[in-house]
């Protein structure tokens, strides 16, 4: 219900912008408002929780972990390939940000995300390949690191670079995934340890000030 109001409401307003009743500042505070990318988090959460409470119900099914989850990823991944088909007959307005930048096909990553975590083929044995994990991992840092990483690439190295757009392009994403994987280590692991633990950490506190 979430989701539905989301996407209602960011439909609506970007009509309205369309017909000349926002400016251009106005479109940007709608597209990137955070409170209409709520139903993309809740999404993810009530995945976790599936996944969390499905695993005694998997065990005693086990095809369903060797081919229901391939099935499901191949048929969600034909679904969002027949919902992108649909978008070119959409006016501008409604295609663009469909595509780039909401939540649109949410429901339908979710269940492949789950289908693919529910799988144990050789596909879903492949991709816990560790190296692929960890870059998993960092895509968050990648995707908070992208626009101001490629400020300061633009700024900084873009002009000294003799190699073309294209090989330019290569290098910024090379340089993006190191550094979102320092991230990852340096900071996004040591947070999330520190912000799990508060019973500990309390006590830590408690003892210092006696």
């Amino acid at each position: 219900m979430l989701w539905v109001a989301t996407q209602a409401l960011y439909m609506a307003l970007l009509g309205l912008r369309a017909s000349g009743h926002l400016s251009l500042a106005q479109e940007v505070f709608v597209r990137f408002n955070p409170l209409l990318y709520v139903s993309s988090f809740v999404w993810g959460m009530a995945a976790a929780l599936l996944l969390r409470r499905s695993d005694a119900w998997l065990s005693e099914r086990p095809w369903i972990a060797r081919w229901g989850a391939a099935v499901a990823t191949v048929a969600t991944l034909a679904a969002i390939v027949a919902g992108l088909a649909v978008l070119p007959a959409l006016p501008q307005w409604a295609a663009f940000p469909l595509v780039t930048d909401h939540c649109a096909f949410a429901p339908l990553f979710v269940l492949a995300i789950v289908a693919l975590a529910c799988d144990r083929s050789a596909v879903a044995r492949s991709l816990a390949w560790r190296p692929l994990v960890v870059l998993g991992e960092a895509s968050y840092a990648v995707y908070i690191l992208q626009v101001p990483a490629w400020a300061l690439f633009v700024w900084l190295a873009y002009p000294h670079l003799a190699i073309g757009p294209l090989g330019a392009f290569g290098v910024f994403v090379a340089l993006l995934t190191v550094s979102s994987v320092a991230v990852l280590y340096a900071v996004e692991k040591p947070a999330r340890a520190w912000l799990r633990a508060p019973p500990a950490r309390s006590a830590r506190s408690a003892t210092n000030q006696a």
